[in-house]
């Protein structure tokens, strides 16, 4: 499979280094035919700017393209736009760069895609180690501010559980996904069709 990668980078450089190392990961994933990607840097004040410019260089890439995508937000989807003729079965991974991701993850939020038969996007359930609002972990949902259930009701805030209603809840619970009006989680794939 193809894969377009796009990321906003902005003071990332004590987390770049594993970021950078999972990305090379995916691409030496066996599914992987391709991996094209789009990295936005974003007035990093630390060393961000440098790592990303010496990786791109140091695997091959054009480190000038980056920073001519670095012009405005709104172009970096661009060029993974005009990578791949239309129709090219592909598909856009968008991901925080502070997150712990693997090949693997990427590939399930694809398969879950795959199932659903009309959604439009596969977005992750990242933990962030904030402790839950109600005292029943270490963790929290990492995204609530882009989680939108279907009744149109923002997700909980430092929640294990980010969902209102029982029976989103109790779908989360069983690990299965939770239709909703918006969501990121820090990482989404969608059709790179979709996005045409």
């Amino acid at each position: 499979m193809r894969l377009a990668l796009l990321s906003i980078l902005r003071d990332e450089a004590t987390r770049l280094p594993q970021f950078l190392a999972a990305l090379e990961d995916l691409e030496a994933h066996p599914s992987v035919e391709e991996l094209c990607c789009s990295f936005y840097e974003n007035d990093s004040r630390d060393a961000t700017a440098a790592l990303l410019g010496e990786w791109l260089r140091h695997s091959g890439r054009d480190p000038a393209r980056t920073q001519r995508l670095a012009a405005a937000r709104n172009q970096a989807l661009q060029p993974l736009l005009q990578h791949w003729p239309f129709g090219a079965e592909a598909w856009l991974v968008v991901v925080d760069a502070d997150l712990c991701i693997s090949a693997a993850q990427v590939l399930a939020l694809i398969a879950v895609l795959g199932a659903a038969p009309g959604a439009a996007m596969a977005c992750a359930s990242a933990e962030q180690n904030v402790p839950d609002l109600f005292g029943h972990g270490a963790w929290s949902y990492y995204d609530t501010f882009a989680l939108v259930d279907r009744a149109g009701r923002r997700g909980l805030t430092y929640a294990a559980v980010p969902f209102w209603d029982l029976a989103d809840r109790a779908t989360w619970l069983a690990g299965r996904p939770v239709p909703v009006a918006s969501a990121f989680g820090g990482m989404a794939v969608a059709p790179l069709a979709l996005v045409r």
